[in-house]
């Protein structure tokens, strides 16, 4: 018990600076952020977040990361090769929106962009890990769609990424530039269904 106590405090410490960093990188950006305040809000000494994290770079740098590992999941159902594409489409959408339409996630996404130039790698790492992940998952459905017949043959990939704007774009514009702190659930939904019924509209066999 006494052996674990120490490694306790030390992850409670951690946990602690991984929060405080988000909240003070969010409210501040890269540089307005300063590890003096971030330990202050941790609750920690100066020495104990250079301990477990070093300079203020390397923090920025884990609080990303972490993000971008969080998007690596699937998004599809996995059954989604036999299911209705309009089902397919609306739980897609929904879901999606859910995750990236949380004001945290906007945050963070509104820090990404900030912060792209000063941190190229990771803006691309963002990228990758983000809406180029969810874009190839959504192509390799729709090409699956394609070869059935069940889609015009269309680029798929191109397919994907106007899809995912249909979805996303009104709502996440609105949040990014303050417009809208956090969007109604009904009226989520209602977005959703009316962008997959204009994708099909236009991408259905005439």
């Amino acid at each position: 018990m006494n052996r674990q106590a120490p490694a306790q405090r030390a992850e409670r410490a951690r946990r602690a600076v991984e929060e405080a960093a988000r909240a003070t990188f969010v409210e501040r950006g890269y540089e307005g952020a300063s590890v003096d305040e971030i330990a202050r809000r941790a609750g920690v000494s100066k020495p104990t977040v250079y301990a477990h994290f070093g300079p203020k770079e390397d923090l920025f740098v884990h609080i990303l990361d972490g993000y971008c590992a969080r998007l690596l999941t699937p998004i599809l159902d996995p059954d989604a090769a036999s299911l209705p594409i309009r089902d397919v489409l609306t739980d897609f959408a929904i879901h999606y929106t859910a995750i990236v339409l949380d004001p945290g996630v906007v945050a963070l996404h509104r820090l990404f962009v900030s912060e792209a130039r000063r941190f190229p790698t990771l803006g691309q790492r963002y990228y990758a890990a983000g809406p180029q992940a969810v874009h190839n998952e959504l192509a390799r459905f729709f090409e699956q769609r394609i070869l059935i017949g069940e889609l015009q043959s269309h680029d798929s990939e191109m397919l994907a990424e106007q899809f995912s704007g249909l979805v996303l774009t009104p709502l996440r514009l609105k949040m990014l530039f303050g417009v809208l702190d956090s969007p109604e659930l009904g009226r989520t939904q209602t977005y959703c269904e009316n962008a997959v019924q204009l994708f099909l509209d236009g991408a259905l066999p005439r």
